[in-house]
């Protein structure tokens, strides 16, 4: 993709999934209600597999491309290189990934300890997802024209901010209020990620380094539901203070290392991690 689009084509990769994680939930509510919540979890093996046949069965599994040959970069090596990205704005991704993987733990756990149906859950993330789903697109315009801060900070802060509230909820209403204001702060920060993981990754290695920024991103996606478990185990409430305010932080930490008005250049990104605003 032209680097001018290049938000605008991860952001839509992204937006992928979260169709899928609307269609999902809105099945998974009908199964629920008509065989139980044990028959959801068979569903979600029946999709896996049948992910895995459709993918056998393209033309694009047969037709797969041998890479063109390029110099291979030990991780190491990588790490060495990029250490000042990766310890500083990688820091904020990795931090960006936990409060994003703990919106998937906190609906259900609130939603269940104020009485909140199973089936009912279910509707209640594809409602997420659905606002959730409309705004990849848009986000990936605003990335392109004004740069990824725009997109970043923004979603981190909503995150944090529906978080919080689900603390103040005890209804299916406001359950689903609170919901929707994770679904857009996920929605908003669609794609920006990998976006800016290709935007700071050197021309030499640069399948490594993306490959270590998604893994923070991962790191980040298992420390999240951990707190959350870890905290949970005392206070669920304060459990979701806990997520709402590493949102904070993860915002705080996005701010300072995405340069204000930076459009994708990686030196420009790069500057910025050694330097604050």
């Amino acid at each position: 993709m032209p680097h001018a689009a290049r938000a605008r084509a991860f952001t839509t990769l992204a937006g992928t999934w979260r169709i899928s994680n609307f269609i999902g939930p809105v099945i998974g509510a009908a199964v629920i209600a008509w065989r139980g919540l044990d028959a959801s979890y068979l569903f979600a093996a029946l999709t896996v597999v049948a992910a895995m046949a459709t993918l056998r069965l393209t033309g694009a599994w047969r037709t797969r491309r041998t890479p063109s040959p390029h110099p291979h970069s030990r991780a190491r090596d990588v790490m060495r290189d990029n250490l000042a990205t990766l310890r500083s704005l990688g820091l904020a991704v990795g931090l960006t990934g936990a409060v994003r993987a703990a919106r998937l733990v906190v609906i259900p756990l609130w939603a269940a300890s104020v009485g909140v149906e199973d089936h009912t859950v279910s509707l209640i993330f594809s409602a997420s997802a659905a606002v959730d789903m409309l705004l990849f697109y848009p986000a990936g315009v605003v990335m392109d024209r004004w740069g990824r801060v725009w997109t970043a900070v923004p979603s981190t802060l909503a995150l944090a901010l529906g978080t919080v509230a689900l603390t103040m909820t005890d209804s299916v209403t406001g359950v689903t209020l609170a919901s929707l204001v994770l679904g857009i702060g996920n929605g908003w920060g669609s794609g920006v990620l990998m976006t800016l993981g290709n935007d700071v990754a050197p021309s030499t290695g640069r399948d490594m380094f993306v490959g270590l920024w998604m893994m923070l991103a991962d790191v980040g996606g298992m420390a999240g539901p951990a707190l959350v478990s870890g905290v949970a185990a005392a206070t669920l409430s304060g459990a979701l203070w806990g997520v709402g305010a590493l949102g904070v932080v993860a915002s705080a930490a996005l701010w300072r290392w995405i340069p204000s008005g930076d459009k994708g250049d990686a030196d420009a990104i790069a500057r910025g991690a050694s330097a604050s605003r």
